[in-house]
């Protein structure tokens, strides 16, 4: 078993992004979709302390934001227009792990 020289982040969809989805399209089962507790994880550089995972996040918040718009919806103009900091913040929670543990032996894939 090896570490991978990256950090990790759970992105967790809150009430925002459910009421955003629900907009789009009433036919979701949000309670079979937030009790599976299958969302989407994002390796990052590694850093050495939650102030830099930060300070990374505010710069690059808009490609995790349109990723996980996109795993919904590809229309573009379904999407809210505002995608600030501020709302990322509201519509995700995010947990940061650091040490990442591959107990794979094949080789890890980037498609």
């Amino acid at each position: 078993m090896k570490i991978v020289n990256r950090n990790a982040l759970a992105v967790i969809p809150q009430k925002p992004f459910w009421d955003w989805l629900l907009s789009v399209d009433e036919q979701f089962d949000l309670e079979e979709i937030e009790e599976s507790g299958d969302f989407n994880v994002y390796l990052i550089p590694e850093f050495e302390n939650e102030d830099e995972i930060v300070e990374y996040l505010e710069k690059n918040y808009d490609q995790i934001f349109k990723n996980e718009l996109l795993d919904w919806y590809s229309d573009e103009s379904l999407w809210p227009k505002e995608r600030t900091w501020e709302v990322f913040e509201d519509w995700f929670t995010i947990e940061a792990h650091s040490l990442i543990y591959d107990m794979s032996n094949s080789p890890l894939q980037k498609l």
